[in-house]
């Protein structure tokens, strides 16, 4: 059974949602009984709420200066031949997850693309430090 609410939101806010929900084909009260649903899930509305990345563009630009901030650390390690296994597992793997976690809200097609070689760089320095250590 269904219950009807009457609470007040901006009409403007209400708008822009109602047609996000048409583009993604769904009704707003389907959209919002989701979101409760899986905030009763995981049994925190704030964290639901965390879990929404922000596409304001100043959200945005700060997501994608701490990813080049953070690639380019992971870079100058890899370049000046620190990258071991010591150097991950104390400090670099931390950055790398945080880096890997802000990719969802970058749009800049270059940093995407600097984040996917550094990836793969990063795989192949793990696989040669862990056959370094085995022969």
């Amino acid at each position: 059974m269904k219950t009807q609410v009457g609470w007040r939101i901006d009409r403007l806010l209400l708008e822009r949602f109602t047609e996000a929900c048409r583009r993604d084909g769904l009704k707003p009260s389907e959209a919002v009984e989701e979101f409760m649903r899986r905030s009763l899930m995981i049994r925190s509305i704030t964290q639901a709420l965390d879990q929404i990345v922000s596409m304001e563009p100043k959200e945005v630009l700060a997501r994608e200066l701490r990813a080049r901030q953070i690639a380019a650390e992971i870079q100058g390690e890899m370049k000046s031949g620190s990258f071991t296994r010591e150097a991950w597992i104390d400090y670099l793997r931390e950055e790398y997850q945080t880096l890997l976690s802000l990719l969802p809200g970058v749009e800049d097609p270059e940093i995407i693309e600097k984040i996917r070689a550094l990836s793969v760089q990063v795989e192949a320095a793990l696989s040669g430090t862990a056959h370094s250590r085995e022969g």
